[in-house]
């Protein structure tokens, strides 16, 4: 709610969402922000993860969280701006591909430069909402050494820009499958040594009480041996994908299950689940 009127609602406690709340606005007081968060402590049909429905928690159950737990901010854009950005990278032919998504369908101009491999490469072209384009990097020696793997995290940096909106973002060089299962980091066979990492913190429970602590965590896990972690049983906040990229930290996403099997629970399932890869398509 903004000043007491209704702009919108979303359902799922996990993943990301956004409201343009321009009209809604007064420009000349003090605006009130009301968010109401509702949830059913006993449903069973939700992805909840470890959080127990009953009063107290007991056997492998952990203490409920309720309201806001990730972060929340203002972002001021223009009329004409990036709504999202999916970037794909294949080392098999040496090239990135993007998809922009802009907030209308008129025709932009649209650069994007990248400054971790050459200062002066620039891609520049004409592009309409949804537009796919390839960046080609077979001209780069020894690009193998640019390859993200927990041991090398090399993050390519990337600005674009479409008219006045200027985003900035990044990419790693990875190939990640399986053949005849075996994992296959960069066409090289990958042993994953996983951490179960369920992302409870003492004080604030789902939340990460600093960035630090963030960090603290996957340090440790990478110190003592570890080159990933499995998310167990929690959609984990985007900063934590932040700093496993940075630092170099594979991570297996996990859905938190919900403790009911029907037609209801696998449907909010599968909506949390489109949400997280959308949301977290381009950490690699």
């Amino acid at each position: 709610y903004i000043n007491g009127q209704h702009i919108g609602s979303h359902q799922g406690g996990n993943t990301s969402f956004s409201f343009n709340v321009t009209k809604y606005l007064s420009i000349d007081s003090t605006n009130e922000v009301t968010v109401r968060v509702f949830d059913d402590m006993e449903e069973k049909n939700i992805p909840r993860g470890k959080q127990y429905w009953k009063v107290k928690p007991e056997s492998i159950y952990y203490t409920k969280t309720t309201g806001i737990w990730q972060t929340v901010w203002l972002e001021e854009v223009p009329t004409t701006y990036i709504k999202e950005c999916f970037i794909t990278p294949d080392i098999d032919k040496n090239e990135v591909r993007f998809e922009i998504n802009l907030s209308n369908d008129i025709e932009q101009t649209i650069m994007i430069r990248t400054t971790s491999l050459d200062d002066n490469m620039v891609f520049k072209t004409t592009i309409q909402n949804h537009d796919k384009f390839t960046f080609d990097f077979s001209n780069i020696p020894n690009i193998e050494k640019l390859y993200w793997s927990p041991e090398n995290p090399t993050l390519i940096d990337v600005e674009i820009q479409v008219g006045e909106d200027i985003v900035e973002t990044y990419f790693g060089l990875r190939k990640i499958e399986t053949r005849n299962d075996r994992v296959y980091l960069n066409n090289d066979e990958y042993y994953m040594r996983l951490v179960l990492d369920q992302g409870y913190y003492r004080n604030s429970l789902l939340t990460s009480p600093s960035d630090d602590a963030i960090i603290k965590d996957i340090l440790l896990t990478k110190e003592m041996g570890f080159n990933g972690v499995r998310k167990h049983q929690k959609i984990e906040e985007e900063k934590y994908l932040y700093y496993a990229d940075k630092y170099g930290l594979l991570v297996w996403g996990e859905l938190p299950s919900a403790y009911a099997f029907n037609e209801v629970s696998k449907e909010n399932l599968r909506s949390e689940l489109k949400e997280m890869i959308a949301r977290d398509y381009n950490h690699p």
